[in-house]
């Protein structure tokens, strides 16, 4: 062997071994100490306050994603922390579905806002990641998550509510429903497709084109009123037809008459 396929295999060797070190490192130290930050991040009500080192939590995920492990921290933080998450979210809304029209759409919003709140943090301090790992940076994937998890489920059902609310005004706070409508159109904006008109209430200068949805009708629509014209043409009598014909020299001749007086 020469000294080159000596450096050669050593390098190889001390690479391994250091790889085994810094999975021991990751799954036994970094990873847990971030997995508490997380469940607390995303725990966290709307307003109270966060004690957490964003500091050091954000140190570790650096020390992660220089080691090579951050393709590794973003499969755990999606499927072991948010998906999970999300899950629980879920089965909080559904249980909401039979209290009422109110309750439903105060719950949705809570989750809503917990969830921006948690997502604003969890990007503070998982920067370095989103910016070196996640293509499309880490708020794209996360709140895409959210609306095809949670959101996608619930969201007819949610539109409907607000729609219903229209009638009874006060008995849900505007600032509300417009929070939802915001953050429906924020995750996807073909969301509108689902209650144009709501969505332009709550979203001023919103333009809303024609749908391919509302194309589809009014071309049905359009074909419709044509066979009726054609139906009404061919249903004419043929008195109907001889006054046809006859009308409009009897209306010239009346004009004659208007003349000569």
């Amino acid at each position: 062997m020469t000294s080159s396929d000596a450096r050669v295999g050593s390098v190889s060797l001390r690479g391994y071994q250091e790889n085994r070190v810094s999975d021991t490192l990751y799954h036994d130290v970094l990873w847990p100490r971030l997995e508490a930050a997380i469940d607390l991040m995303l725990s966290v009500k709307p307003g109270e306050a966060m004690r957490i080192s964003f500091e050091e939590t954000y140190s570790a995920v650096y020390r992660i994603v220089c080691q090579g492990y951050g393709s590794t921290l973003f499969e755990d933080l999606m499927h072991k922390k948010i998906d999970c998450f999300i899950d629980t979210l879920d089965e909080n809304l559904q249980k909401s579905q039979n209290i009422g029209t109110k309750e439903y759409v105060r719950t949705f919003n809570d989750i809503m806002k917990q969830f921006t709140q948690g997502v604003q943090s969890l990007l503070s301090v998982f920067a370095y990641l989103s910016r070196c790992v996640v293509e499309g940076g880490l708020q794209k994937a996360l709140y895409g998550r959210l609306n095809e998890k949670l959101v996608s489920r619930h969201i007819r059902m949610v539109l409907d509510h607000l729609r219903e609310l229209e009638s009874r005004p006060f008995e849900v706070d505007p600032a509300i429903c417009a929070s939802i409508i915001k953050t429906l159109y924020g995750l996807d904006e073909d969301n509108v497709k689902l209650q144009p008109e709501l969505f332009k209430k709550f979203i001023p200068g919103l333009m809303i084109s024609t749908l391919p949805c509302q194309l589809s009708y009014l071309s049905s629509e359009a074909k419709v009123m044509s066979q009726n014209l054609r139906n009404a043409h061919t249903s004419q009598t043929p008195q109907d037809e001889e006054c046809s014909r006859k009308r409009p020299h009897e209306d010239a001749e009346s004009a004659m008459d208007l003349d000569e007086t």
